[in-house]
């Protein structure tokens, strides 16, 4: 079993809207709503590949019944722990080929709620083959939380997979995560520097101070560098015609921890990852993969060794 762990999921609200028009009136032509939070796109992907998976974290309000609701009905098997802030709203404006981001802060969690939520995450590690950590913190939690999860995930001998950023993610590095996600802007805010060149990032990764198992820097249609033991590697994608962007980052960890799962292991476990960051550009809907399209997109994904 596959556990996942979103700590401040949202309803994701997604417009979208042609000519869009920033202190104007603007109408929408398609709006969805979806359980949202990173790591319920990591969920519904795995869901989609067959595996079994568990969905836990934090909930609140009448959000949180609408995001039970939508995994009741698609069948995901879920255990969030109830809070009594409002789980929040994120909405996602994809306009003229682009996409712009309105997201709450989200809930405020008690220290009695965390406690709850600490006890419960012994009993399901126990039971989870890999855990995969997604998202923001909510208010209220201390940025040493994921560290918290990590250093349990390490008692019960656990890979962590974790996909945060800013001071969460630098916070955690010491407990040492099996796999890191940070795209190219947040691994920038993550060394402190830009990366001007494709050069510059492959320095950077050569030079990063901990030794985290796997860093993958995501680079959006260009694919990805990955960073395993003293290898680099670099991912190549091809071009094909976007229908939806949002939520390809989480996808990309969900093949990931599917890989895991199903034993692969090297250029076989990336290429997994990468390709199902790809198949969910695919879809409209966010965090959905299509297996059928597998064997097809596997062959147009390119994997250069760099050393």
């Amino acid at each position: 079993m596959i556990l996942t762990i979103t700590l401040n999921p949202s309803v994701d609200i997604n417009y979208q809207i042609s000519g869009f028009q920033i202190a104007g009136a603007n109408r929408c032509h398609s709006t969805m709503k979806t359980a949202g939070g990173k790591g319920l796109n990591v969920t519904r992907v795995l869901h989609c590949l067959n595996l079994r998976v568990k969905a836990t974290g934090f909930l609140g309000g009448t959000n949180g019944l609408f995001i039970k609701r939508e995994l009741d009905r698609e069948g995901i098997s879920h255990s969030f722990i109830p809070i009594k802030g409002d789980t929040r709203n994120c909405i996602s404006i994809l306009h003229d080929l682009h996409q712009t981001e309105v997201m709450e802060e989200g809930p405020l969690t008690t220290e009695e709620e965390q406690i709850t939520f600490l006890n419960e995450m012994e009993e399901h590690f126990k039971d989870a083959s890999v855990i995969v950590a997604s998202g923001s913190l909510p208010l209220g939690l201390s940025v040493t939380f994921y560290r918290e999860l990590i250093n349990m995930a390490h008692r019960f001998q656990k890979p962590f997979l974790l996909d945060t950023s800013g001071v969460a993610l630098r916070c955690s590095l010491s407990a040492l995560p099996t796999m890191i996600k940070p795209n190219i802007s947040e691994f920038e805010q993550l060394i402190g520097k830009s990366c001007n060149s494709e050069e510059d990032l492959i320095k950077e990764l050569k030079e990063f101070p901990v030794e985290i198992p796997y860093i993958m820097v995501t680079l959006g249609d260009q694919g990805a560098i990955i960073k395993h033991g003293e290898h680099l590697y670099r991912i190549i994608v091809p071009k094909i015609n976007t229908i939806n962007p949002v939520g390809s980052g989480d996808a990309t960890v969900a093949g990931f921890a599917a890989g895991l799962v199903d034993g692969y292991q090297g250029e076989e476990l990336f290429l997994h990852s990468i390709l199902m960051g790809l198949l969910n550009t695919l879809e409209k809907k966010t965090g959905m993969v299509n297996p059928s399209l597998i064997s097809h997109y596997e062959k147009e994904i390119k994997i250069n060794k760099l050393d």
